[in-house]
C-alpha cells in the first residue's frame, strides 16, 4: 500500500509537469514560539521557551486540503483573450478508508461552490483528472522532463 507522504511525491512530480499549473503543499499543524532559555544540565535537545505562543499554520485550517494549486485559463469572447487563475485544491487519500479531518469535506465543496476545480485523489490519475478536467481544454498538455517540451501526446 502506498503511503500519504509517498502518493503526494507522485502526485507533486506528474502534475508538476503541467505547463498551466501551479501546485503548493499545505503544510499545516502548530508549532511554538518564544525565547530560548538555555538550562544548565537539561538533556541533549531540550528546550524550554519563555514567553511561549502557540502558532497554527497552514491555510484553511482546519479542513485545507493537502494541496493548494492555480491554472491558467483562457477566457472566450466575453473577455477577448485575457486570462485568470482559477484556484483549486487536491486532498490526499491513500485509501478508500483513509479519515477526513475535521472541515475537509466543506473545504473541497467550498473551493468548486466558488468556481474552483477541487477533489480527492487516491491516485496520481485521480490527481490528473482533477486538474484537467473536460470542461477545462485550454490546460496544456505536461511537459516532457527529458526534452523540456509540451508533450502532445494524449493524456493516459
Amino acid at each position: 500500500m502506498t503511503s500519504h507522504a509517498e502518493l503526494q511525491a507522485e502526485i507533486r512530480l506528474a502534475l508538476g509537469r503541467y505547463p498551466d499549473l501551479r501546485l503548493w503543499l499545505n503544510a499545516s499543524g502548530e508549532a511554538w514560539q518564544g525565547h530560548t532559555i538555555k538550562i544548565p544540565g537539561a538533556p541533549q535537545g531540550a528546550i524550554t521557551l519563555a514567553n511561549p505562543r502557540r502558532i497554527a499554520y497552514g491555510v484553511a485550517r482546519p479542513g485545507g486540503a493537502d494541496f493548494l494549486a492555480i491554472r491558467r485559463v483562457l477566457i472566450t469572447r466575453a473577455m477577448v483573450g485575457r486570462t485568470f487563475g482559477q484556484f483549486g485544491a487536491v486532498e490526499v487519500k491513500p485509501t478508500a478508508k483513509s479519515p477526513f479531518e475535521a472541515g475537509q469535506r466543506e473545504f473541497l465543496a467550498f473551493v468548486e461552490e466558488w468556481g474552483g476545480f477541487a477533489g480527492v485523489a487516491r491516485s496520481v490519475a485521480d490527481a490528473v483528472a482533477i486538474v484537467t478536467t473536460e470542461s477545462e481544454p485550454s490546460l496544456r498538455r505536461p511537459v516532457d522532463p527529458e526534452t523540456l517540451k509540451i508533450n502532445t501526446a494524449p493524456a493516459e
